[in-house]
């Protein structure tokens, strides 16, 4: 592959990512799905029973539900490092992730800060997710149980 080549793959798949955040916090859960391969390897140090492989429609549903629960979330991702392999990719990068409740809905907040690990595979219509790896480092307030 060229130089142009790799830097092209880099950028899209750093693409993904925050298409990736971008999805979550505004709640487009048709544009969150397209994001990811039939399969995806998931694990979260916020989740009892990691790593588990799920459908991606699961996927979509086990984070909408645990989305959901807040009236507004900001989920900021920076210090992408992609590692390119043949039609595969990792790309490691910091997040710092917001979640509010508004007064109404009863107050509190849940911060995270960390790092996502994305494993991605490309396919005929381009980079898709198939792994996601969820490393807290500081967590301020507590989250919502998580909803099976």
């Amino acid at each position: 592959m060229t130089d142009l080549g790799v830097l092209a793959d880099e950028r899209a798949v750093i693409g993904m990512v925050i298409d990736y955040a971008d999805a979550l916090d505004s709640r487009d859960w048709e544009a969150f799905r397209a994001l990811f391969a039939d399969q995806v390897m998931m694990s979260s140090d916020l989740r009892p029973g990691n790593p588990v492989t799920l459908s991606a429609d699961a996927m979509v549903t086990r984070v909408r539900s645990q989305v959901t629960q807040f009236n507004v979330t900001l989920h900021y991702v920076s210090n992408f490092a992609v590692t390119l392999d043949d039609d595969g990719a990792t790309c490691r990068s910091y997040l710092y992730a917001q979640h509010v409740n508004t007064q109404e809905n009863g107050g509190g907040r849940f911060v995270a800060h960390g790092t996502y690990i994305h494993t991605l595979q490309r396919g005929p219509a381009g980079w898709l997710i198939s792994g996601l790896t969820v490393n807290l480092r500081i967590r301020d307030g507590e989250p919502p149980a998580p909803k099976s």
